[in-house]
């Protein structure tokens, strides 16, 4: 069992895995193997001993993880409707996104998201060179009561994190921060940390379940 029902734990832990890895031949990214045996996603959901949550339209892919799957509740909206979908059916006031894709992301990480969290923030999120990562961070879940109707005009994550209260943090390890969406990802991350076990196999392989 991943993470645990207890709501009196700080935030929830949502991981996004509804991409459907077009550029690596289809493959689900979430459940592709990392060098030392775990698929990303069982990665990510070792990150937390609180309530956590897959977010997917692709239920079949993921139903042997012990862990809820939760499916969009506006289809078709991408990271911005997994998100939504995320706060949504969440009980924490706080609920922690990270993208399936992202394997590097550490458990120290999301602790520094939680040590900025304040009052007035309602979105903390790392930068990368200046550049905003909106799919690692820590959100209010009542954002989604005024997201979720503004998901019909098909904003960005960007566009949505941008018009509320933002705080953000200059990441000391941008590698880590690196999105798999490509073989030629997997190649320089197999290089970034060829040491840490964590890197992805070459060629990108999902688990024979």
């Amino acid at each position: 069992m991943y993470g645990s029902p207890d709501a009196s734990v700080k935030s929830t832990l949502v991981v996004l895995a509804g991409g459907r890895g077009i550029r690596l031949g289809g493959l689900a990214k979430g459940l592709i193997r990392l060098t030392n045996g775990e698929t990303v996603v069982e990665r990510l959901l070792r990150l937390t001993t609180g309530p956590a949550f897959v977010s997917t339209n692709h239920p079949e892919w993921y139903e042997r993880l012990d862990v809820p799957l939760i499916a969009d509740l506006v289809p078709d909206k991408g990271a911005p409707g997994g998100v939504v979908t995320g706060l949504a059916v969440s009980a924490t006031d706080w609920v922690t996104i990270v993208a399936c894709d992202m394997p590097f992301v550490t458990a120290e990480m999301l602790s520094t998201l939680h040590a900025r969290r304040h009052a007035g923030a309602d979105v903390v999120c790392f930068t990368r060179g200046g550049q905003l990562e909106p799919l690692v961070g820590l959100y209010r879940r009542e954002l989604c009561f005024d997201w979720a109707p503004r998901l019909e005009g098909n904003p960005s994550l960007r566009e949505l994190v941008s018009s509320v209260r933002l705080d953000t943090i200059e990441s000391s390890e941008p590698d880590r921060l690196l999105s798999l969406n490509s073989p030629d990802d997997y190649r320089h991350a197999a290089e970034s940390f060829r040491d840490s076990g964590v890197a992805g196999t070459l060629p990108p392989q999902a688990p024979t379940w």
